[in-house]
């Protein structure tokens, strides 16, 4: 639906207002250090250090009913996701390919898989083709369930609800996958609980997030509302463990599916407690400032400046 020049400029506005001071995502702790005001929105969504766990995280963002809204209607605005174009459609099924390739190579046998964060279904239906016989996925976006089920065929495969509730699965899975989901949510510790209540003992887990051990490759890229967490292998891994998980791989691709993406493989049960080790706040903040360079003109906010002043201008 085409709207109204610039209406998307005005519901971000009216989005600043509505964000609210919250606690680390990963430990619950109120002591963040500042590291950046605004995001690439405009946003004022402080992303900070956890002072107590070391946690980097939106100390300012969504919750309830306005976090709600904003996934139901601007976030699909901003990525497009009623209108993503035949390259960007064709780059996501040969991103799903490569997805399948890199699991097989780790797990072997790709069945009885659940999907969260299934997105337009692309690896679904790419499970499907690999001769996977149970795979199915959840997707709480609208746009995207309509997609997976009227262009892919996968009418019955992708449930909706929510990533803490989701609609009963159809089987016990043997993997789960979160591509680019866990840095989304509000609670990520609750979701991963709720994944090793499904798995049975050395099940699969597969995680990937952006990694953020190299600010300096992807600038201001990912700071922006939606993207409550911010991890490295390290702090991924702490995460996993405290949590029941044992983790076997550790992939990182500088160039890939994503800039600086880190997939993670970890198999359910057994994990050995550790000890988080929590960094200088101070010191990290410095660094990820001098990394980023969030003024640069390449990947900072001259960059999203521009491309949300076309999203606004093309009526978004």
């Amino acid at each position: 639906m085409r709207r109204s020049p610039l209406s998307l400029l005005f519901d971000l506005h009216r989005l600043d207002r509505d964000l609210k001071r919250l606690p680390c995502p990963l430990c619950k702790a109120d002591q963040p250090q500042q590291v950046l005001s605004r995001d690439r929105y405009f946003l004022r969504v402080d992303l900070s250090i956890c002072q107590v766990c070391g946690a980097i995280y939106l100390a300012r963002g969504l919750t309830g009913a306005a976090a709600q809204r904003f996934y139901r209607d601007i976030y699909q605005r901003l990525m497009a996701a009623e209108n993503l174009s035949p390259p960007a459609l064709g780059q996501a099924r040969l991103a799903a390919g490569y997805r399948v390739n890199a699991i097989r190579n780790v797990v072997g046998a790709l069945d009885d898989v659940i999907d969260i964060g299934a997105g337009h279904g692309f690896f679904l239906a790419a499970c499907r083709d690999a001769g996977s016989a149970s795979f199915w996925g959840i997707e709480p976006g609208g746009p995207q369930r309509r997609y997976a089920e009227d262009q892919l065929e996968l009418r019955g495969r992708v449930g909706g609800g929510d990533f803490t509730s989701p609609e009963g699965a159809p089987f016990q899975p043997a993997i789960v996958t979160l591509f680019h989901v866990l840095e989304h949510l509000e609670d990520p510790g609750a979701t991963l609980d709720t994944i090793a209540g499904w798995l049975p003992r050395d099940g699969w887990l597969v995680i990937e997030v952006p990694d953020l051990a190299r600010w300096s490759e992807i600038g201001l890229n990912y700071v922006h509302v939606s993207h409550r967490s911010y991890f490295t292998a390290a702090t991924l891994t702490g995460l996993l463990t405290r949590h029941g998980f044992r983790v076997h791989t550790v992939q990182q691709e500088l160039y890939g599916i994503h800039p600086t993406n880190l997939r993670v493989f970890a198999r359910a049960g057994g994990a050995e407690p550790t000890a988080l080790a929590v960094p200088d706040a101070l010191r990290l903040r410095d660094e990820i400032r001098r990394q980023m360079q969030p003024w640069r003109l390449a990947d900072g906010y001259p960059r999203v400046a521009r491309r949300l002043g076309k999203l606004a201008l093309a009526g978004r």
